[in-house]
């Protein structure tokens, strides 16, 4: 095996032999939510968290065992504004993940905003370890609002329709 596959077969394997409870996000997340503006943070009885971030983006945490980590998930662009074209370009972003950095786009819910979402691996119980997840995650969410209002602004009320189906991967994601 080469020396990357040897390095991918470890990262899978202490993913997979990785422990992180209810109580272990519980600590982590009330150790974030002090750095972030003294937020009282704490999973609900679905494993659900939300918070706003330092740039006051709003950002929905999910721990479902066994998965060792959470998911992550956040607004990028409203669906009233897209149209259906780009959208159906956005979505298959999702096929990119060289450009969304593993993460996926979703649309919950008519009418909702479009999801950017990411499951991020938690390999140990260190604070440090979830603020730099969501500080990550929080960024390229950014980036990507960023891009694609950037891509709908150039574009015309009139001709929104006619917008290509396919959504250029950003540059150095």
């Amino acid at each position: 095996m080469s020396e990357t596959a040897d390095e991918f077969e470890s990262a899978v394997q202490a993913i997979a032999e990785a422990k992180v409870t209810r109580e272990d996000v519980e600590s982590m997340l009330r150790t974030f939510g002090q750095r972030v503006g003294g937020q009282d943070l704490n999973l609900d009885e679905h494993g659900t968290c939300r918070f706003v971030d330092s740039d006051e983006r709003q950002v929905i945490l999910v721990y479902r065992p066994p998965f060792p980590g959470v998911t992550l998930f956040s607004p990028v662009i409203d669906d009233e504004v897209i149209p259906r074209p780009m959208l159906i370009g956005l979505l298959s972003a999702n096929a990119s993940w060289e450009s969304t950095a593993g993460g996926t786009f979703s649309m919950p819910d008519p009418g909702a905003s479009v999801m950017f979402s990411r499951r991020i691996p938690l390999l140990g119980t260190d604070p440090n370890l979830l603020h730099k997840a969501v500080e990550e995650f929080c960024a390229l969410t950014e980036r990507w609002e960023t891009e694609l209002y950037f891509y709908l602004d150039a574009y015309e009320p009139e001709t929104a329709e006619q917008a290509p189906t396919t959504i250029p991967p950003m540059a150095q994601v």
